[in-house]
């Protein structure tokens, strides 16, 4: 700590800052404050998510059940592989929503499954 007369003293949000003279500043890891800051994000939306779990999973078993549906009939019947590639992680996702699992494994699994059925739709409207 520098020895100057402290002017003036401020309590930030997580450790204080002590400003000494006049650009005197108390070191931060900011790596640090930004990790904590997003973890601390990350927990809050997870926990809305888990709060608000019934609406949610309304939304992601309508979504991800109509798309993986227009997916196989713009055809990836035809192919096996596009067929699997289009139920495996539709499937996957409402395994979750039954057996009540997490809502970030649920969300997660919704992401993928709407990435993936999304592509195929649209490659199959463009073949």
């Amino acid at each position: 700590m520098l020895t100057s007369i402290m002017i003036f003293q401020k309590y930030a949000h997580l450790n204080s800052i002590h400003i000494v003279g006049i650009l005197s500043f108390k070191r931060y890891d900011m790596g640090k404050v930004i990790q904590h800051n997003s973890i601390k994000q990350t927990s809050k939306w997870i926990e809305a998510a888990e709060f608000n779990r019934f609406g949610i999973i309304c939304v992601v078993l309508t979504i991800v059940g109509c798309l993986g549906g227009i997916a196989v009939g713009l055809g990836a019947i035809n192919y096996t592989a596009t067929l699997v590639a289009v139920v495996i992680p539709t499937m996957l996702t409402l395994s979750f929503l039954i057996a009540v699992a997490p809502m970030r494994a649920i969300l997660i699994s919704a992401i993928i499954a709407t990435i993936i059925d999304s592509s195929l739709i649209v490659y199959f409207i463009l073949s």
